[in-house]
């Protein structure tokens, strides 16, 4: 009875939270706006780009990104995503470009989840457009389609008292997160990658997160495959306002380091 009792509580639990967004950049969790709720908010990167061209010199490059995007819940395991981004490229050599760059537009849709809201599956699709001049470094110079499925599960929940609080809830939940996505493209080669997430919650409001993801692309013949690594926190302000971080960089890729910052508002 005691067991049923905290299960029950768990599922209360991810029911009363399920209108938080997402925490992970790399996989998707069970976490979905309530039908006909709407989340906002913006994604501000910086990424270094080094160099590496031992023959065409044209030197290192910073480039900032600034997203706006909006999801909707079109039902309770349904959400429509669309992103604007905003970049510039600013380079060691010449000069700074800047514009609006490839505009997404996605859906995520929640197939599966147990009854205590783990594991769960979540198939997703995006469509990319070619809305950035290709030429200054802005878009892809072509359409994009990307397919895949995001699976996930909480790991070793305990019901127990939290001293800081002063009250009980759970302590030592960690949730594990993989995701297969498989890009194509209409003239460039087409990409799969692999990644996955993981996610401590440090309390009621805080989480800690690492990702990392790996491609099937081969840059340059010796190099090996590119691959992405990450970490962060998540922090819930308040009930309708949260706030990420995330630091990383890259193996085999021009790529050296990024740093992400996301705000989110949800009504």
């Amino acid at each position: 009875m005691k067991k049923l009792m905290v299960y029950m509580t768990v599922a209360l639990l991810a029911g009363s939270v399920a209108a938080e967004p997402q925490r992970p950049l790399l996989t998707l969790e069970n976490k979905f706006p309530e039908q006909g709720q709407v989340e906002v908010g913006t994604l501000l990167s910086l990424v270094e780009i080094v160099d590496n061209n031992e023959f065409d010199r044209s030197g290192d490059r910073d480039e900032r990104t600034y997203e706006a995007y909006l999801r909707y819940g079109l039902t309770e395991n349904l959400a429509l995503v669309a992103g604007i981004p905003y970049m510039e490229i600013e380079p060691d050599l010449g000069d700074t470009e800047s514009g609006i760059s490839d505009a997404t537009l996605g859906v995520q849709l929640k197939v599966f989840e147990d009854i205590f809201s783990y594991p769960w599956i979540i198939p997703h699709a995006q469509i990319r457009f070619d809305t950035g001049d290709e030429d200054e470094g802005l878009g892809a110079g072509e359409m994009g389609y990307e397919v895949g499925v995001s699976m996930g599960t909480t790991v070793s929940p305990s019901w127990d008292w939290i001293d800081g609080a002063g009250r009980w809830g759970f302590k030592n939940v960690y949730h594990f997160i993989a995701d297969a996505s498989y890009e194509i493209n209409e003239n460039a080669d087409n990409i799969a990658m692999f990644s996955g997430t993981i996610i401590w919650e440090a309390s009621d409001k805080l989480a800690l997160l690492a990702e990392a993801a790996i491609t099937d692309e081969e840059l340059e013949p010796d190099d090996g495959h590119p691959s992405y690594f990450q970490a962060g926190f998540a922090y819930q302000a308040t009930k309708n306002f949260a706030l990420n971080f995330y630091g990383g960089g890259a193996k085999n890729t021009d790529e050296d380091v990024r740093i992400t910052l996301k705000a989110s508002y949800t009504f």
